[in-house]
């Protein structure tokens, strides 16, 4: 499978039950089945 990003936007909203878009996360995420979900961290 091919890895999918996923910004801090998917994290918080997928973490918190309350954030608009949490349901679209969690659907999101079932839907991936299994893919590995990759992201960035930034440094200064």
């Amino acid at each position: 499978m091919m890895p999918v990003f996923a910004d801090t936007f998917f994290w918080v909203a997928l973490a918190n039950p309350h954030d608009t878009a949490h349901r679209d996360a969690v659907d999101l995420k079932e839907a991936l089945n299994g893919s590995v979900i990759v992201t960035t961290e930034v440094t200064k």
